[in-house]
């Protein structure tokens, strides 16, 4: 592969805001439920003291996958993960930064209808928009102390009996209708549904969020969808040799029944604001487009148009503006459509690595800390065991949920509850300091520099501890922007390691820029809100950003 964005990537910072979902703490049956107090609340647990639960987590270099499926199931699809990313890193790597960054969290549900259920909003990175059928097929929300993905294992059904389908077919048959004397109805060859497996969906929203997180930059969201698509199709051979980039997914019955593509309304990007009626935007149709421009044997011309066009929307250019580049539209978009007529289109393929990917650890989780887990995400729990407060990672679990919820009072009991036992726990430090940052502010002015020099003393324990971890960085920043002081320069500094830290999500991009701004150092606010402002999601974070760069004191010139 030729990685076409390589003149695009130009800075190591991004991150994320804390958007967790949180869920009440499912209630417990009437037939004998455990009780504990946690602070003021008292929290109901079902079911046996001792036991595992069904959910099993995999631990390995860059992500933790929590799963209620087959152990094995579970090792090969973290496994197939690291290997994904051991290719992108071979691929992108004199681009990619590839220090040390906080592990993805991946939670895989055991089927659609559950998923459905959960209704997770992607609020920061919604692709598409793709057509129904295609829409909603993975939550990615790139928090602050860590992304978090979820999506169902189970295989994505793909109508592909459309009215598209339907209306192509008879305007094929036509002369033979007349000559038979029969209605397309009567001899319409209606298309089977297509399956797309689940792991595909897995492989595509990894590469986004290795993208995201060791090459941010702007880009446009077609091309992000693009990149998700083509590795999608990734397929990892017994050798250990690679397969990807094939765009036999993207076949001629996909373009039959969706409409072919619109290169000229994706790339100016009128697609995102008035669909065509003849196009319907989806996966497909994205790895073609990016497929054409990466793997097919561009012009010198044709490349540079490409390099100039993304450099413009890297920079704020309008995509329509941008677009410019291309020239005749009509011209491009013959050669786009001839390529996709081709027969055989060439796919890519790696040779083994020579480093082995280690395989990921397994755990069984207790039954009190499966029940937090599923809380979490608003699943109905099936069956928790004893406490949370007696078990230490539960306990963590509903300090985070209390916290996002902006119960400092139990949050902080749950932190102590863990503290009791690990006085040193670095997780549990944070959230005490998260905790007492805001009840702090909160309470009696005259209290308050006293509370906020407890809730720095927990945080600076926690950095102590483990100065690798998010949370107690982005909390000791905010135990000074929440409280309106300056921040000095090690809590800047601090912020900025966390932005290297998770480097994909906007919320502590956007706190350290408003920081700058405040501190007058506008223009560097904006370089490091250029993942944010022109990215390829439109983030609440996005309308904070041009809000913030609207006033004149933070104006500045894009360069």
């Amino acid at each position: 592969m030729r990685p076409v964005t390589r003149s695009l990537i130009a800075f190591a910072l991004a991150l994320s805001p804390w958007s967790a979902a949180c869920a009440e703490a499912g209630q417990a049956d009437a037939a004998s439920p455990a009780q504990a107090q946690i602070g003021q609340e008292q929290i109901v647990v079902e079911a046996r003291r001792e036991g595992r639960s069904n959910w099993k987590r995999a631990e390995s270099e860059h992500v933790l996958m929590f799963s209620d499926g087959g152990e094995a199931e579970l090792k090969r699809a973290a496994t197939d993960v690291e290997r994904l990313h051991q290719l992108m890193v071979r691929l992108y790597g004199p681009d990619a930064q590839t220090g040390e960054t906080a592990k993805l969290k991946i939670i895989l549900i055991d089927s659609v209808p559950t998923y459905r259920d959960m209704a997770l909003r992607n609020l920061r990175a919604e692709e598409g928009p793709y057509v129904p059928p295609f829409a909603g097929q993975r939550y990615y929300d790139p928090r602050e102390d860590g992304a978090v993905l979820v999506l169902p294992r189970a295989d994505q059904v793909i109508d592909l009996d459309t009215s598209k389908a339907r209306d192509a077919f008879c305007d094929e048959m036509g002369p033979d209708l007349l000559l038979a004397q029969k209605t397309c109805a009567e001899v319409a060859n209606r298309p089977a549904p297509a399956a797309r497996p689940w792991d595909a969906i897995l492989f595509s929203a990894y590469a986004q969020h290795f993208v995201l997180n060791y090459l941010p930059a702007g880009y446009p969201r077609w091309y992000l969808d693009g990149i998700g698509a083509l590795f999608s199709t990734v397929r990892m051979r017994r050798n250990g040799a690679l397969d990807y980039a094939n765009v036999s997914l993207a076949n001629r019955q996909v373009f039959r029944s969706y409409g072919r593509l619109n290169a000229a309304d994706v790339l100016t990007g009128r697609y995102l604001d008035a669909p065509s009626g003849q196009m319907e935007w989806t996966p497909f149709h994205a790895a073609l487009l990016v497929h054409f421009f990466v793997y097919s044997d561009l012009t010198p011309e044709r490349r540079t148009q490409f390099r100039r066009y993304m450099t413009a929307v890297h920079q704020g250019v309008p995509m329509a503006k941008a677009a410019g580049v291309f020239g005749d539209m009509r011209k491009l978009r013959r050669e786009i459509s001839g390529y996709a007529d081709r027969d055989g289109l060439t796919y890519a393929r790696t040779e083994p690595s020579g480093a082995p990917v280690q395989e990921p650890s397994i755990t069984t989780l207790s039954l009190a800390n499966a029940a937090m887990l599923e809380a979490s995400l608003g699943l109905p729990s099936r069956g928790a065991a004893g406490a949370p407060g007696h078990d230490i990672e539960a306990a963590l679990l509903l300090a985070e949920s209390e916290c996002r919820r902006h119960r400092y009072q139990a949050c902080l009991a749950a932190a102590d509850s863990v503290l009791e036992r690990s006085p040193d726990d670095a997780q549990a430090l944070g959230w005490k300091g998260v905790a007492l940052t805001d009840a702090a502010l909160a309470g009696d002015a005259g209290a308050r520099p006293d509370g906020l020099r407890r809730a720095r003393a927990a945080i600076e324990r926690a950095i102590a501890r483990d100065g690798d971890a998010p949370l107690p960085l982005i909390a000791y920043f905010e135990s000074y922007a929440k409280a309106g002081e300056r921040v000095p320069e090690q809590g800047m500094a601090a912020m900025a390691k966390a932005i290297r830290l998770v480097p994909a999500a906007p919320a502590s991009r956007l706190a350290l820029g408003a920081e700058l701004v405040r501190q007058g150092q506008p223009d560097l606010a904006r370089k490091l809100l250029y993942p944010v402002l022109f990215g390829p999601y439109d983030s609440p974070e996005r309308k904070a950003a041009e809000a913030m760069f609207a006033t004149p004191d933070a104006s500045s010139t894009p360069g």
